[in-house]
């Protein structure tokens, strides 16, 4: 089921189980919602901006891939979304999983980016430069120029990433249970942040780039990013942390979704953001 919130009143606006969904995602002017499914297509729907209904089937465009989905990422201009899979026979006779830059609205001029075997990506607030983890490590790639700006090893395969929205920082995380912030300028590291008992599952900045949110199972921590200090934790009990956290754009709130599986249902909380923890 996908369903739409008023996170302000926690009122139910819309469901629907038409979608067949796996991942879902919203581009940032709010024309489109797209939707991977476990037939590993790509589905576009278009939207009203501001509408409290979700979209209709049928899909306004589809795109098929034959192996796994994952994203899917728009691009801030919302004339492109990136998304990560396997082969595609639409597109290339290739078994190397790969991530496709395709074209809105119709997702049509198909780009490949020439990176082996990709998990988790993020792409930049200005859409210049995309993030993009596998087995090997994690590698900055630009956009307009068709090159990496540089490579990095990392030990455990990334599994979450976000970048900062001034754009000089990027935090990722994964099975190993340590939040990893990066300058996004040469990829080295500012802070590794440990104190995560299970592996992370979403890590997310606030809108003034100062604090930085990260969750794992059950277990969500603010940080302070020019120090690294850890500012406090909150955490639900015999919970499973969805794969997104999120601080909304006027910086007021951050929601975080959990599983509750000692209830067998599925929270939406919401948090004032807590300004007083920040340091000067």
């Amino acid at each position: 089921t996908v369903s739409l919130w008023n996170f302000k009143t926690g009122k139910l606006v819309d469901k629907t189980e038409k979608y067949d969904h796996h991942e879902i995602g919203i581009d940032p002017r709010g024309n489109f919602l797209a939707v991977t499914t476990q037939a590993n297509d790509l589905c576009l729907f278009k939207t009203n901006a501001g509408s409290t209904t979700l979209p209709q089937v049928p899909a306004a465009a589809r795109w098929h891939a034959t192996g796994d989905l994952n994203g899917p990422h728009f691009f801030p201009d919302s004339n492109r979304i990136a998304i990560s899979c396997g082969r595609t026979g639409d597109l290339t006779e290739s078994p190397v999983n790969t991530v496709w830059l395709l074209g809105l609205p119709r997702l049509d001029a198909a780009e490949q980016i020439p990176l082996p075997n990709p998990g988790e990506f993020a792409i930049s607030p200005d859409g210049t430069l995309m993030a993009i983890g596998n087995q090997a490590g994690l590698a900055l790639w630009h956009v307009g120029s068709r090159k990496f700006v540089w490579k990095v090893a990392q030990s455990a395969l990334i599994k979450r990433m976000a970048f900062s929205p001034d754009g000089k920082l990027l935090a990722t995380g994964g099975d190993e249970r340590t939040v990893t912030v990066r300058h996004v300028s040469n990829g080295t590291v500012q802070h590794e942040l440990h104190s995560h008992r299970t592996r992370i599952r979403a890590v997310h900045f606030s809108a003034d780039s100062r604090t930085l949110a990260s969750a794992s199972d059950g277990v969500l921590k603010l940080w302070h990013v020019p120090t690294g200090r850890e500012l406090i934790e909150f955490t639900v009990p015999k919970a499973e942390s969805f794969r997104q956290i999120e601080f909304t754009h006027d910086g007021n709130h951050l929601l975080w979704g959990v599983h509750r599986y000692d209830q067998h249902r599925d929270e939406l909380i919401v948090f004032d953001t807590v300004e007083e923890h920040h340091e000067p």
